[in-house]
C-alpha cells in the first residue's frame, strides 16, 4: 500500500537527499493509521514532521 498525505509526498526529495548526505542521522517514516500506538506513544500527529 502507498501512504502518504500531500505534505509529506512534497517533503519526502528533500528528507531523502539530507538522510544520503548525513549517514548519522536516522530519519523514520511513521503511518499513524497503521501504528496508532507508536503515534500516541510518541505524539506524532499527522501531518507532522520532528527534527
Amino acid at each position: 500500500m502507498v501512504w502518504a498525505c500531500g505534505s509529506c509526498k512534497l517533503i519526502a526529495p528533500f528528507i531523502k537527499k539530507s538522510v544520503n548526505d548525513n549517514s548519522d542521522v536516522v530519519m523514520l517514516k511513521v503511518n499513524v493509521d497503521e501504528c496508532e500506538e507508536a503515534a500516541i506513544q510518541y505524539n506524532i500527529p499527522c501531518p507532522h514532521l520532528s527534527l
